[in-house]
């Protein structure tokens, strides 16, 4: 072997390590964990308060104070307007990927607007006067107490415990509500509907679909008035104080203190009485 490609042969493994130690200093620098930020927010005199945010996931928790506490792995705080009169609050979130989760502590007794794309919104023991829109995005409302109003036009609404008054309007997802105590009104297009009575009866039931599904149970006893149809879907009754007609079914429970109505036009209607230990897990 000659001393010339002795020589190459050293020079090619020198310039092949440089080589390798520049490519592996220009690569990308691992990204930092994100990191979670935390942002008080003083309301003074705000009655009401109106978050944006188009994706991920938004919870929101009801707390006493005067203070809205905002907390996510965004990279900045989000930008906040008040009215001139300092009445009213408009939190804009920055946009997100899916599986981001912003959560706020918002004090009770506020007007709350929420208005999304396609986040999923879930809202938990909040108490004051609600009202979410959504194309989209799935609503969760659990505990609350006061007026809420739930709209999704694609996305599912579930609503678990509470009282109040309450309206939840959909189009193509399903709608579940149990145990929510309070006058109560649920109407889709195509979607189906779930609903659960509470174990006293507190205010009247209106629930309409066009073409979904409809199925009920109300626990025994009860204090409703009963009124059940369909166009042309098939309708089913079964509880000792509910008879079939012509028309439907109908019934009287207790001194039918409150009216129970249920409508579709070509959706299924199950319609139960049953005792709340029997009702338990039932879905």
């Amino acid at each position: 072997m000659s001393v010339n490609f002795m020589k190459r042969l050293i020079w090619q493994t020198i310039l092949l390590w440089m080589l390798t130690m520049f490519l592996s200093g220009c690569g990308p620098s691992p990204s930092p964990a994100p990191q979670e930020i935390e942002e008080e927010i003083p309301l003074g005199s705000v009655i009401s308060v109106e978050v944006g945010l188009r994706e991920g996931t938004l919870k929101i928790i009801g707390s006493p104070g005067q203070t809205l506490t905002y907390v996510s792995t965004m990279p900045s705080p989000p930008p906040v307007s008040y009215s001139p009169d300092q009445t009213h609050l408009n939190l804009t979130l920055p946009d997100s990927t899916p599986d981001q989760v912003t959560r706020l502590s918002v004090p009770e007794d506020l007007h709350l607007l929420v208005e999304s794309f396609s986040a999923q919104i879930q809202i938990m023991n909040f108490n004051g006067s609600l009202e979410v829109n959504t194309a989209a995005g799935d609503i969760s409302y659990q505990n609350g107490s006061g007026e809420a109003l739930l709209r999704s036009g694609r996305g599912n609404i579930h609503v678990s415990g509470g009282e109040g008054k309450l309206k939840v309007l959909g189009e193509h997802g399903a709608i579940d509500v149990k145990h929510f105590s309070g006058p109560t009104s649920l109407s889709t297009i195509m979607g189906e509907i779930r609903y659960q009575g509470p174990r006293i009866s507190s205010g009247p039931v209106e629930l309409e679909t066009d073409h979904g599904p409809v199925d009920v149970t109300v626990p025994i006893p009860s204090n409703y008035r009963f009124k059940a149809a369909t166009t042309s879907g098939i309708l089913q009754c079964v509880g000792p104080h509910l008879q079939r007609t012509l028309s439907g079914c109908e019934g009287k429970t207790g001194q039918g203190e409150y009216p129970f109505r249920i409508r579709t036009v070509s959706g299924r209607v199950y319609l139960r009485e049953m005792i709340p230990n029997q009702d338990e897990g039932h879905e």
